[in-house]
């Protein structure tokens, strides 16, 4: 007999749920994590220990083992680390987790008893549940290793912190991230009208706007707008134009991977080299330095681990996972499910 409503899959194996599942998750540890929408609201589940039930659930974040989450009901936004509550705010967000379980997030602080008075009414920066800075729009941490922040302050000028040293002051400024090493720290900045990628204080490029990037020990690659045309510049050249750049990492080794769109559809950059144009591009993940995602025409994707693409098309091909070292997908074709692994 098949299962009515909302079921879920395992290796062929069904997995109890109570609601709809989404966002799976594979954690370091094998761990599988998802959130369920069921009567009430949203609920995190781990491995299939459900957690409470919020109105809605918010700032997922994952790194190795280690995870967190926002649960939001009428009092404010509680906050959940490994599926302990560590407190609640009447605001928050920005949640970044690490694969040390090191987590940092911003929150807005009430006048309460218990609380420094110092911090009342204040966005408040905190590191491990204890707060790190406080001012009047405090945002965007990031993590570097060694529980090392970084964040912004915004206000007539934009101030970007690093370890509680003031490192940057901008028109204008967006989220900074850390090299893997924790050796570089960049940001887009605006100075006299024009972005550029700022890495470790010095500005690279001048353009209409910067979006996307990723920097790496040795390197860096950002998304550019010039006018109504997308270009992708990196420490070595740039490529384009495109009409939208939507994704940049870096790989373990150094390199870059970035997704761009072209009049022609969508193309995948792997370390220089150009793959399609496809119709779709789906998520885009790395396991050391392989690339793995689907792409090709609606109605026909194929799965791809770096250059090697799956020996058939599926009508409909699930978001790949990494699992044991390989690639795993599941995919529709001539009515049968088939899983796909490269």
């Amino acid at each position: 007999m098949l299962q009515s409503g909302p079921a879920l899959l395992v290796d062929g194996e069904h997995m109890p749920v109570a609601g709809k599942p989404s966002r799976l998750n594979y954690l370091q540890d094998g761990r599988l994590l998802f959130t369920e929408k069921v009567v009430g609201g949203q609920r995190l589940v781990c491995d299939g220990d459900p957690g409470p039930t919020f109105m809605r659930l918010a700032g997922l974040a994952t790194a190795g083992s280690h995870y967190g989450v926002f649960g939001k009901n009428k009092e404010g936004m509680t906050l959940h680390i490994n599926g302990e509550e560590i407190g609640q705010w009447k605001d928050a967000g920005d949640l970044v987790v690490d694969a040390s379980g090191n987590y940092a997030f911003c929150a807005f602080v009430a006048g309460k008893p218990g609380v420094e008075a110092k911090l009342w009414g204040k966005e408040v920066l905190y590191l491990n549940g204890e707060p790190l800075a406080f001012g009047e729009s405090v945002k965007a941490p990031a993590l570097g290793p060694n529980a090392v922040v970084a964040h912004l302050e915004a206000g007539s000028e934009w101030k970007v912190w690093k370890a509680g040293e003031l490192v940057g002051q901008h028109e204008r400024a967006l989220g900074p991230k850390f090299s893997a090493d924790g050796s570089r720290l960049a940001w887009p900045a605006r100075t006299e009208g024009r972005w550029g990628l700022c890495i470790d204080g010095e500005i690279h490029g001048a353009h209409d706007e910067v979006s996307a990037f990723a920097v790496s020990a040795a390197g860096y690659a950002y998304a550019a707008r010039e006018g109504t045309e997308c270009f992708v510049v990196t420490d070595s050249g740039r490529f384009g134009p495109f009409t939208k750049v939507s994704t940049i990492q870096v790989t373990s080794n150094g390199g870059f991977v970035f997704v761009a769109s072209t009049s022609e559809g969508k193309v995948v950059s792997l370390n220089g080299e150009l793959l399609g144009p496809f119709e779709k591009v789906g998520r885009v993940g790395q396991l050391g330095d392989v690339v793995g995602f689907r792409a090709g025409p609606k109605g026909a994707e194929r799965l791809y681990s770096g250059l090697t693409a799956s020996e058939r098309s599926y009508e409909i091909l699930s978001n790949p996972v990494w699992a044991e070292g390989s690639l795993v997908a599941f995919g529709l074709a001539d009515g049968e499910v088939h899983r796909v692994t490269l």
